[in-house]
């Protein structure tokens, strides 16, 4: 899957943090995103348009903004990593966002956002609210429809999954971005700070991952995680870990991170000797008790040990190279 994104708008925005969280830990793969823009970004216009770019959108995806989510505080805490002191509707109304004091960071003002998702492209609207304290803040998570936003190359023994993240990469702009940038008098727009956090099964191993931006490993507080988004089903207790990237500063941003998944476990390979005995001792014992018979054909006369051992074989072989091997491990 291309996970290369583009953040264009008219006016000049000064994105203070973007946030990408892939979630490859349930049932269906979903794409985060958290942009922090600065206080001043409404100065010109009471309403802004960032188009995001990404050849993986499409019309059918899902998405959806995810200010109800954070109207929650713990919500707030799981996302932000912070306690928040205080918090209130902005003019009375929880539709209209919310102003979050926390206990370390700065204060945000958080507003909701409408997003229509077109091929290859998402157009994200916002309205200035009539209270801005802090920085603005949205944040929305969009359903995809590929089985998983890494791209998986299969060996017989394990599966590699690569996350390559690229954020802004002018150097390789797509003919699709470029169009869409002129036609529609665009610019890219300066991040900061990246935050890129992939969420990923406990059992996959960190093959690669640039020692620069890592930042920290950790286990998915899964009750945490359910209660922020209910709608992604299929998360097991305590089976996930987040892998947290960072990096700043940069006209572009890259993360590549590649995680190794072994098809092949210890059961598989208990199973796969057990089966060798068991073979090698029906064919012997069908070697001491057979006696040819000419009046009878060939395959009349295959000792029973041996079509027990052929039956064996087989079912190990349709265990070993099925899908059904993952639920069985």
């Amino acid at each position: 899957m291309n996970n290369t994104y583009y953040i264009l708008s008219k006016e000049v925005i000064s994105i203070e943090r973007f946030h990408f969280c892939s979630w490859d830990i349930s049932d269906s793969s979903y794409v985060e995103f958290g942009m922090e823009l600065d206080e001043k970004c409404f100065q010109r216009n009471g309403e802004l348009t960032i188009f995001l770019t990404s050849p993986s959108f499409c019309e059918s995806n899902v998405v959806i903004c995810l200010l109800d989510n954070l109207s929650d505080e713990s919500n707030c805490r799981f996302i932000f990593n912070d306690v928040v002191n205080n918090k209130h509707s902005i003019g009375g109304d929880p539709r209209n966002g919310y102003v979050c004091d926390f206990k370390s960071r700065n204060k945000l003002t958080i507003i909701p956002c409408k997003i229509e998702l077109k091929k290859g492209v998402s157009l994200i609207s916002l309205k200035k609210p009539s209270e801005i304290v802090g920085n603005i803040y949205f944040r929305f998570i969009v359903k995809l429809d590929n089985e998983t936003v890494a791209e998986e190359r299969k060996s017989i023994t394990k599966t590699n999954h690569i996350y390559d993240v690229k954020v802004n990469e002018s150097r390789n702009i797509p003919d699709e971005v470029f169009d869409l940038k002129k036609e529609k008098g665009l610019e890219i727009c300066k991040v900061s700070r990246m935050f890129c956090l992939h969420a990923v099964p406990e059992d996959y191993d960190i093959n690669f991952v640039a020692s620069s931006v890592l930042k920290n490993v950790r286990k998915l507080e899964t009750d945490a995680f359910n209660k922020y988004l209910p709608k992604v089903k299929g998360i097991k207790n305590n089976n996930s870990n987040i892998v947290f990237l960072k990096d700043e500063n940069k006209d572009s941003y890259s993360f590549f991170t590649i995680f190794t998944e072994e098809t092949i476990s210890s059961i598989q390979l208990a199973i796969a000797i057990g089966t060798n005995i068991i073979c090698s001792l029906l064919f012997a014992i069908s070697s001491v008790r057979f006696v040819r018979k000419p009046e009878l054909s060939w395959w009349e006369q295959i000792p029973c040990e041996y079509w027990a051992a052929g039956v064996l074989l087989i079912l190990f072989c349709v265990y070993l190279f099925t899908p059904l091997k993952k639920k069985l491990r």
